[in-house]
């Protein structure tokens, strides 16, 4: 693994978010919300956000989302444009794309906290995770969220487009930045959802083992019956593994001399440890930590309990 990564686990390091931002007002925007997001948002405190998925009608996944309440509307991050999503809804509310007005800095890692305390004129540690705060650059209003998904103490900056590049170069200057593949590799180490993963349409979320992002105790969502239906059929779960070369994805995983399932998932890049990482999708009988796979090529895969890096946030100097 990099040096890039090495730095953001014990210091900080950030990327520009290049999805798209919503907007989403009205006199039922809260309604079309919690019609749509398969978590309940009824009760969500102003100035929080939070993370979950869009489903289609067939339960499958449309797009990651993270959505962060105001006094009288949502802004939501994702990676798919969301017009067509919401189409077709009969509630009172509008939906506009603010990705051209404001942009995102996400900055991780144990000492990020430093640069949020710059914004902040309280001690940053009180700053409660998935909370968000207004500030001001040059005189210009933004957001700010502590917020990640590294593992590491993680905050997202929301900036006017106008005054986002000076802060980057002010407030970022000699901290590495990091991009879609380090991020990947962070996150699929504390268990996170990455999209290579989650946009697999043979799998559930369920059987990739990102279904606790959502909140079946809701009775209703967008592909929610479809989705059960499929985790009430399935015979198949997702465990990690760690072996000792890459391992390419959809290659057989063998018990016994009898095939048990498939690699879905594995890292380009081995980590301190020499091991490179991944996931499998196996039979349940066999969806345990601890437990030697073998391929067709004779590699061994051993299976591991998530999160497969305990992050330098959670240990004290």
């Amino acid at each position: 693994m990099n040096t890039i990564y090495d730095t953001l686990r014990t210091d900080k390091a950030y990327k520009i978010y290049d999805g798209f931002l919503y907007e989403i007002a009205g006199e039922e925007y809260e309604e079309v919300l919690d019609t749509f997001l398969p978590k309940n948002i009824v009760f969500v405190d102003t100035d929080t956000c939070g993370y979950t998925f869009l489903l289609n009608e067939d339960g499958t996944v449309y797009d990651e989302v993270t959505y962060y309440k105001f006094d009288d509307k949502y802004w939501l991050a994702s990676h798919k444009e969301l017009e067509s999503y919401f189409d077709n809804s009969n509630f009172d509310y509008t939906l506009t794309e603010i990705s051209a007005d404001y942009k995102m800095l996400q900055v991780e890692g144990k000492k990020s906290g430093e640069i949020a305390q710059k914004f902040y004129e309280y001690d940053i540690s009180t700053l409660n995770f998935r909370s968000g705060v207004e500030m001001t650059f040059e005189n210009q209003s933004g957001y700010l969220v502590r917020f990640g998904f590294s593992g590491e103490f993680g905050y997202q900056f929301f900036l006017p487009t106008e005054v986002f590049d000076e802060f980057v170069e002010k407030v970022c200057k000699g901290i590495p930045k990091y991009g879609k593949e380090l991020d990947a590799y962070l996150r699929f180490e504390v268990g996170q959802p990455i999209q290579a993963i989650y946009q697999q349409e043979n799998y559930s979320l369920y059987e990739l083992g990102y279904s606790w992002n959502l909140d079946f105790t809701k009775e209703e969502f967008k592909g929610r019956e479809n989705l059960l239906e499929s985790i009430n059929a399935t015979n198949f779960k997702s465990i990690g593994f760690k072996t000792d070369k890459s391992v390419a994805a959809g290659t057989q995983v063998i018990f016994d001399n009898e095939i048990v399932g498939k690699v879905c998932w594995s890292a380009d890049q081995c980590n301190s440890l020499n091991n490179y990482l991944g996931l499998m999708i196996i039979d349940k009988e066999y969806a345990h930590a601890g437990v030697t796979f073998v391929t067709e090529n004779g590699e061994l895969l051993q299976t591991i309990s998530s999160p497969y890096k305990i992050p330098e946030s959670w240990t004290k100097e």
